[in-house]
């Protein structure tokens, strides 16, 4: 999964480190200073909102460092939309995003960032 490759070798074009950051910035500006970033399987949450919402095709697919570049570009807080365990399209990905989310709890720690300006929304699809 692209989201533990240690080499960095995997890559989704459109979820890249370039495409990634313009999409986190537009959040920032449009959302008033926060970044929602949503499993593409999840239920979109009501218009408006719905349109400034990064889609991603998994929630497990986040990085730390997408979340840590949200803070590092100015976002106040970071809304992660999750499909529950049990109704994951790809099976593993609500646990994985949980996995990676404990990792981002930790480094957030480190850095001196409340982990309450991270917030999970576990929805059924």
């Amino acid at each position: 999964c692209v989201s533990n490759c240690p080499t960095g070798a995997l890559d989704q074009q459109f979820f890249s480190a370039k495409p990634m950051s313009a999409l986190i910035n537009r959040s920032i500006r449009v959302n008033d200073g926060s970044v929602i970033f949503s499993c593409y399987w999840n239920t979109a949450p009501p218009r408006p909102l719905s349109q400034n919402v990064i889609k991603t095709m998994c929630a497990g697919r986040l990085q730390c460092g997408d979340i840590l570049q949200a803070f590092q570009q100015g976002a106040q807080g970071v809304t992660i939309l999750s499909c529950s365990t049990e109704m994951c399209h790809y099976g593993f990905g609500s646990s994985m995003a949980h996995e990676n989310l404990r990792r981002l709890f930790d480094v957030l720690e480190l850095l001196g960032i409340e982990k309450e300006r991270v917030h999970v929304i576990q929805a059924d699809t």
